[in-house]
């Protein structure tokens, strides 16, 4: 009995002994639960991103004359084909092809046919008509003639005048001149051919000044004026610096292109029409920074520019003009004068963005 007794209270120990375990167990559990919780509502401080680096130059805007050279052709400064004004018979050719003659010149003649006989006939007309007109008005001053009579004799008499000067005239035309000094270019007649009105007798063109005429780009045609110098190199090898004349307004819907007319002296008529010409035009000297084409960027609007650094640190996109490119990198405009270019990095970087910036000299 006394076992039986013992072992029923061991038992009971070990039960209570298991049971008090699992209590103490959920209790440490909740504490730790509790501490998690608690460490979790105040957490550390987490540290700040670093900023992105950049590489960065400093550059110095600088006077620079931009030159390019265009091909271009040599043309007259004017053509002119000479016409008949009146018909006849050619009876002379006072020049050859090739000739420089003077201004008023005289280049062809026609034969005179009747036009001597229909000037002395109108003459005749005229004095006759002169001393009716004054018959008439001496008797109307003396109260013998009417006044109808008089105004009669004066249109009669004005006729017979504009008779004379329309015969003189057609005489006049016989003979045609040069309306300006010229080189004859073409004589398509010969002594002896019958011409018309309006048949072309001699082409004659003006070499002096010469124009030579070249094609600039839509980019290039901004810095072209009026009155800028030009080099120019002919193909016969002959070399002279002309003048800017004309600048055109509107484009070729072709080539996008405009035409400048460059004025060159040529006194001696030695640069003929036609020779194909190198022109080389220097620009008015712009402030403008010199850079590596590989720091161009774009915007997000698909414009071309460069990023640079502002005072805080703060990303810029500045949009440029290229003005030149040539062996050393590229000339633009756009930017101040001084300004801190990205040179690398500019591409992982974005407008107004803080970043670290170091100097390009730094390792």
């Amino acid at each position: 009995m006394r076992r039986a007794t013992l072992i029923a209270a061991g038992v009971a120990a070990v039960a209570t002994a298991w049971i008090l375990s699992g209590q103490i167990a959920d209790k440490d559990a909740d504490t730790v639960v509790a501490t998690d919780e608690a460490t979790a509502g105040s957490p550390e401080p987490a540290a700040a991103a670093p900023r992105p680096r950049v590489r960065v130059t400093d550059s110095l805007a600088t006077s620079h004359i931009q030159e390019f050279t265009l091909f271009g052709r040599s043309e007259a400064d004017r053509a002119v084909y000479l016409r008949a004004e009146t018909g006849g018979r050619i009876v002379k050719i006072d020049v050859n092809k090739g000739d420089v003659v003077e201004e008023g010149a005289q280049v062809v003649r026609l034969a005179m046919d009747d036009r001597t006989a229909r000037l002395t006939e109108a003459k005749a007309q005229v004095d006759f008509r002169e001393i009716g007109y004054d018959a008439a008005l001496s008797l109307a001053e003396k109260k013998f003639s009417a006044k109808v009579t008089v105004a009669g004799d004066l249109a009669q008499l004005e006729t017979a005048r504009a008779a004379l000067r329309a015969i003189q005239l057609d005489m006049a035309r016989t003979r045609l001149g040069a309306p300006f000094e010229s080189v004859v270019e073409e004589l398509p007649l010969e002594v002896g051919d019958l011409v018309r009105i309006g048949d072309m007798v001699a082409k004659l063109v003006d070499l002096d000044p010469i124009i030579v005429a070249i094609e600039v780009s839509e980019r290039q045609v901004a810095h072209v004026r009026i009155g800028q110098q030009a080099h120019v190199q002919f193909a016969n090898g002959l070399a002279r610096t002309g003048t800017v004349t004309f600048v055109s307004r509107s484009g070729s819907d072709e080539t996008r292109t405009f035409r400048v007319e460059i004025e060159v002296a040529n006194s001696e008529f030695d640069i003929p029409q036609g020779l194909t010409t190198e022109v080389t035009l220097r620009t008015e000297p712009v402030m403008a920074h010199r850079i590596s084409p590989a720091i161009l960027t774009l915007s997000g609007e698909g414009q071309l520019g460069v990023k640079i650094i502002e005072g805080d640190d703060r990303v810029v996109f500045m949009p440029i003009t290229v003005i030149a490119e040539t062996g050393d990198g590229m000339w633009i405009d756009g930017l101040p004068q001084t300004a801190r270019l990205i040179t690398v990095g500019q591409e992982f970087v974005s407008h107004g963005q803080v970043v670290e910036a170091v100097n390009a000299d730094r390792p």
